[in-house]
């Protein structure tokens, strides 16, 4: 778990994740699960894989449960640092990626950045957007996260889904068939789906006393739900 992904291939010809990503690249396996060291999975990917014609960088896809249909969420940690293409492809890859397992056929592609205007964001993400937006994907452009009770519902999901003490226990409840009540608490009485210029005036900010306290009821109920029990 703690080589270098890229010595270990070179060294390591017989390890598990090296003998089955040639076996995918040979065509003798449709694919590959790993459980071990990200780093090396990625690497065997790219490396023995190989990487579609136009693609410069993988992508890490992470599936998170939302109201109405799961969120595809790109890149979720194999690049630190990237560049406006490289966002571009992030984006038509996940596009290409829901339309397959999810059946969507035009699925909307965001960009998230700290504000919904054009505009908004880093050099990085605004010309990302430009990008995005010249392409032939459903871009809806940028999005933030302000859905709160939505968001942290999904954040927990995903702590609990690459904790090892919890992910198998996790991937056993997942694979005996869910539904959407037990991994999203109520929200009826929650705000939900706030302009930025709303939650300020509603809030004042996350430092604020009402904001601290609607978080621990969500929290509360988060921590309820019978995904965690």
């Amino acid at each position: 778990m703690s080589d270098d992904p890229a010595r270990s291939l070179r060294e390591k010809p017989g390890a598990s994740i090296t003998v089955a990503a040639k076996l995918v690249a040979e065509g003798t396996a449709d694919g590959l699960v790993s459980a071990g060291s990200t780093g090396a999975a990625m690497a065997a990917a790219a490396i023995i894989i190989g990487r579609i014609k136009g693609v410069s960088r993988p992508s890490i896809a992470s599936l998170f449960p939302t109201p109405g249909s799961p969120t595809l969420v790109l890149d979720s940690g194999a690049n630190p640092d990237v560049k406006p293409d490289q966002l571009a492809q992030f984006g038509i890859m996940g596009s290409v990626a829901v339309q397959v397992m999810l059946g969507l056929d035009h699925p909307r592609v965001g960009l998230l950045s700290n504000g919904e205007e054009k505009g908004k964001g880093r050099d990085l993400e605004r010309a990302a957007y430009d990008l995005l937006d010249s392409s032939n994907i459903n871009f809806i452009g940028n999005v933030e996260g302000r859905d709160i009770a939505t968001d942290r519902a999904g954040v927990r999901f995903g702590e609990t889904a690459v904790k090892s003490a919890t992910a198998q226990k996790l991937q056993m409840k997942v694979g005996a068939g869910i539904v959407e009540k037990d991994f999203m608490p109520a929200t009826a009485d929650l705000p939900e789906f706030m302009t930025e210029a709303e939650f300020k005036r509603r809030f004042g900010g996350v430092d604020g006393a009402e904001y601290k306290k609607m978080m621990a009821e969500i929290e509360r109920r988060v921590a309820a739900l019978a995904l965690y029990r």
